[in-house]
C-alpha cells in the first residue's frame, strides 16, 4: 500500500481554491467558507460533511469543489460508482486540475475498470512535467494497475507485455527517486515471482526491506505489517483497496517453496 496510492483523496485536494466567478462576492463567500467547513469536516464526520457539500451545491450548482468533497467521501466510504460521478461532475466544472483525475482513476479501478485507470494515468502523466512528484505517483499508480491486470491474467497471451510495462513504471520510480520506494520494489519481485526468477525476486524483497528501514518516515509501523503481511499471509480473497499493494499469489507460491530468502529482516 503505498501512500497515495495511500494517499486518500483528501490529501490530493492540494491547496485547491475556490473558483465562483458566476455568483455576486458575498454567496460566492458563503459557498467558500460552507464548502470550506465540509473538507475540515469530513475528516472526522463524513456524514455532516456530505450534507454541508450538498447544501453548498444547492446554493450553487457549479460549486466544483463541493462535488470533489462529496466524490472523496463516496471514495474513502467504498462507493466508487458516486466517487467517480462526483469527481468527473467537478472536473467538468473545474476543468485543468489533474489531482481530480487521480480520483477518477481511482475510483475506476475501485469499479474494475482497469483498462479506464490506465487511460486516466496515461492523461496525468501526459499533462505533467517529469520534475513534479505527482507525476511519479501516476507513473507508479499505472504500474501498479498494469500489474493488476497481469495477475488477473496469468497464462494469457497479454501477460507477459502487462507485466513488461509494469516493470518499466516501477523501475522507472525508482530510477527517479520517486518516495517511498518500498513497494515498488515489492511490485518487482511479483513480476519476477511470475516470471519464475525466484533468485531475482529474492534480490528484490532484500531491496524493499533496506528501503523500508531507511526511509526517513517517524513511523514505518504501518507499511511494515502490511509488507510482512503480503509475504507472510494467504492473499485476501476480496480484492483491496485502490492504490493497495498488490497480493501476489506467484510471490507467494515461491516463497512456499523455501525461496532463498528470509522473508523479514
Amino acid at each position: 500500500m503505498r501512500q497515495f496510492l495511500n494517499r486518500d483523496l483528501q490529501s490530493l485536494a492540494l491547496a485547491i481554491t475556490l473558483a465562483l466567478g458566476h455568483a455576486i462576492p458575498a454567496i460566492a463567500q458563503a459557498i467558500g467558507q460552507i464548502v470550506s467547513d465540509a473538507e475540515n469536516t469530513a475528516k472526522f464526520n463524513p456524514n455532516a460533511a456530505r450534507k454541508k457539500f450538498e447544501d453548498a451545491l444547492k446554493r450553487d450548482p457549479k460549486a466544483w469543489r463541493a462535488n470533489f468533497g462529496l466524490g472523496r467521501i463516496a471514495y474513502a466510504q467504498g462507493n466508487y460508482r458516486e466517487g467517480l460521478t462526483q469527481t468527473q461532475k467537478a472536473i467538468k466544472l473545474h476543468p485543468g486540475d489533474v489531482t481530480m483525475n487521480f480520483g477518477v482513476a481511482l475510483n475506476q479501478e475501485g469499479l474494475g475498470n482497469y483498462s479506464a485507470a490506465v487511460d486516466e494515468y496515461n492523461l496525468i502523466i501526459s499533462k505533467l512535467d517529469k520534475s513534479d512528484p505527482l507525476f511519479q505517483d501516476a507513473v507508479f499508480a499505472r504500474g501498479q494497475v498494469v500489474l493488476r491486470l497481469a495477475l488477473l491474467s496469468l497464462g494469457a497471451k497479454t501477460t507477459a507485455a502487462s507485466l513488461d510495462a509494469a516493470e518499466k513504471d516501477f523501475s522507472n520510480f525508482i530510477a527517479a527517486d520517486g518516495q517511498p520506494q518500498y513497494f515498488a520494489w515489492y511490485h518487482l519481485a511479483c513480476i519476477s515471482a511470475a516470471r519464475g526468477n525466484g533468485s531475482l525476486a529474492a534480490d528484490q524483497i532484500r531491496l524493499a526491506w533496506t528501503a523500508l528501514s531507511s526511509d526517513l518516515a517517524s513511523d514505518n509501523s504501518v507499511p511494515t505489517a502490511v509488507l510482512q503481511s503480503l509475504l507472510t499471509k494467504d492473499p485476501p480473497k476480496k480484492i483491496g483497496r485502490p492504490g493497495d499493494a498488490l497480493p501476489c499469489a506467484p510471490l507467494k507460491a515461491l516463497i512456499a517453496k523455501s525461496l532463498p530468502f528470509q522473508t523479514m529482516p
